[in-house]
């Protein structure tokens, strides 16, 4: 599956960058984005990862949405609802945005076997999507902690 910017990237190679990320900010003294703010900008020692060699403009916005008090858990029970809703296509938190993703993992064939990632996200809405559509493992990347259960 490939990511689609102004240039291609591979899950492997978002999947790299991230784990570079992590093991760079353990060894500057940071802690795990869990346990973090957001970073302000993207850290030197990996701006040519991000902007592919420089072949990407890397912009910087920051917004921090962490909060201890934003996240809700979600039971076991209240995922397969949310994996039954999504098979049956419906439309949830995201209105039309939820219909072009449909549309989207059709156009590809589907998600049967492959990995998604999905970034920001405290309902894990996109990720009963992808299950329902046949992802094999679903990361999700976020900044506040999470308490989903495992299915």
């Amino acid at each position: 599956m490939t990511f689609m910017s102004r240039h291609s990237i591979s899950f492997s190679q978002w999947e790299d960058m991230y784990d570079l990320l992590i093991r760079v900010e353990a060894s500057e003294g940071g802690r795990l984005p869990s346990d973090s703010p957001p970073l302000r900008h993207c850290p030197p020692s990996l701006e040519l990862n991000f902007s592919m060699n420089g072949q990407a403009t890397i912009l910087t916005q920051y917004i921090d949405e962490a909060s201890p008090s934003a996240y809700r858990a979600f039971s076991r029970k209240e995922i397969n609802r949310l994996i039954a809703l999504a098979s049956l296509r419906f439309e949830n938190y995201y209105g039309k945005t939820d219909r072009f993703l449909y549309d989207a993992i059709a156009a590809v064939g589907g998600l049967r076997g492959r990995s998604v990632a999905i970034f920001g996200s405290l309902v894990p809405w996109y990720e009963a999507i992808c299950v329902a559509s046949g992802a094999s493992k679903c990361f999700t990347i976020e900044y506040n902690r999470l308490s989903w259960a495992r299915r």
